[in-house]
């Protein structure tokens, strides 16, 4: 939420709104934030100020408080979890409505949904190639049916069918726009989860389904370290034999690892509506949801 990674305006925005609903007497609550990196001074001087002086703070993994700490924010600040982890997994009703939405048969064998971006400052620098031979590989190796599934338009889909090409015909790209709960029955019903996209690892998480990180920003850094598991490659100096390595042992150790995931979900959900029930208590709410 709060970086300045992309563009030194993003935080702007968000620190604006916030002094604006400060300035007109309406209580703030920061609830699920992401926060860094902030690399500039100045942006660092305003976050601590503005955040500071809201009435509810909470971020949702370990890094976004250490960033916090190390800005020296006056204020407690809550570690709860993203605001994601509060959906319910999807029926296998919503799976097969996705499915036929997304035109893709559930009998054809097991399938890898692979959700990527291209990072910002790519352009021109080859990703998609690389990813393309290496999740290629990583497909053929495990027998898995490649579905590339854009989480955002049309940025996603133009750079998944780029992805596609690469792959010489051995991929299906999802371009039936689908909401983000068919997005996440469509993942669902997969076998294994590919993705820089955050909330598609989340999604993945929900599901049980077997995560491989490729880390374009620290917030995938964070949430793979909140599930307990290793990132696989980075964006930024691309390994394909270290995805492939990892691919190999998530595959090997899927049920192991999907029973890793449905357990901590519980902890996860309850401290994603943590973040709903304090920002309700400023609406004189009470306790919030249960």
């Amino acid at each position: 939420m709060l970086q300045d990674t992309t563009s030194w305006r993003s935080p702007l925005y968000y620190l604006a709104a916030i002094r604006l609903a400060r300035r007109a007497g309406v209580p703030v609550a920061c609830v699920g934030h992401g926060i860094g990196p902030l690399r500039r001074g100045w942006i660092r001087s305003l976050v601590r100020r503005e955040l500071s002086r809201v009435d509810v703070l909470a971020v949702r993994d370990r890094a976004s408080a250490e960033t916090l700490r190390e800005i020296a924010i006056a204020r407690h600040v809550e570690v709860t979890a993203d605001l994601a982890f509060a959906l319910s997994a999807p029926s296998e009703e919503e799976v097969a409505r996705a499915w036929e939405k997304a035109r893709v048969p559930r009998d054809g064998g097991p399938a890898a949904a692979l959700c990527l971006r291209r990072p910002p400052g790519d352009e021109g620098n080859g990703l998609a190639g690389r990813l393309a031979e290496a999740l290629a590989g990583m497909c053929r190796e495990h027998g898995l049916r490649a579905l590339l599934v854009p989480m955002r338009r049309p940025a996603d889909l133009s750079f998944a069918e780029q992805v596609a090409e690469g792959m010489s015909g051995a991929a299906q790209v999802i371009s039936a726009p689908l909401a983000a709960r068919e997005i996440l029955a469509l993942i669902g019903g997969c076998d294994l989860v590919a993705a820089m996209r955050l909330h598609a690892l989340i999604f993945a998480a929900l599901c049980g389904v077997p995560p491989v990180a490729i880390s374009y920003d620290p917030k995938v850094d964070a949430l793979m370290d909140t599930l307990s598991l290793p990132v696989a490659a980075s964006a930024s100096a691309f390994d394909p034999e270290a995805l492939a390595e990892a691919a190999r042992r998530t595959w090997e150790e899927r049920e192991a690892i999907a029973g890793q995931l449905r357990a901590r979900l519980p902890a996860l959900r309850e401290a994603a509506l943590r973040n709903v029930e304090m920002a309700a208590a400023l609406l004189g709410a009470g306790e919030g949801p249960s």
